[in-house]
């Protein structure tokens, strides 16, 4: 963990202890590991910007479900640039660009043709009824 003044360590460390069964959750297919290391990469900086500002840390239930989303994101952007789904690069503003790669389009491809047979759209429909 990063050097964080102790009031943010603290609040990380006990957060986390919250938020392990979220990542455990199948649903989500994030590893331990990683959803970790992006709640690091994601909460850590959130929570120093929340005790600077406001001299603690706190993030009411919308905060947090955004933090989430993002590490939930975060996690699967990483897992498609692994399996070369996706590769990004930095702009020259420091912004991440990110685009799918012939293999990304392959399997995109793929996926919308498996939604576009006439049986695949027969057992969607049935699925949702």
């Amino acid at each position: 963990m990063n050097t964080y003044p102790d009031t943010v360590k603290e609040f990380m460390e006990e957060s986390i202890k919250d938020l392990h069964y979220f990542f455990e959750n199948e649903n989500f297919f994030i590893t331990p590991e990683e959803g970790i290391k992006s709640y690091n990469e994601i909460v850590g900086p959130a929570a120093v910007k929340s005790w600077v500002e406001t001299g603690e840390v706190c993030f009411d239930d919308e905060n947090m479900t955004q933090l989430l989303v993002k590490i939930i994101t975060n996690c699967a952007i990483n897992s498609m640039k692994e399996i070369g789904l996706v590769d990004s690069i930095e702009d020259e503003n420091g912004e991440e660009v990110m685009w799918l790669t012939n293999k990304g389009k392959e399997l995109g491809n793929l996926i919308n043709d498996s939604f576009d047979s006439d049986e695949m759209n027969q057992r969607l429909n049935k699925d949702l009824k």
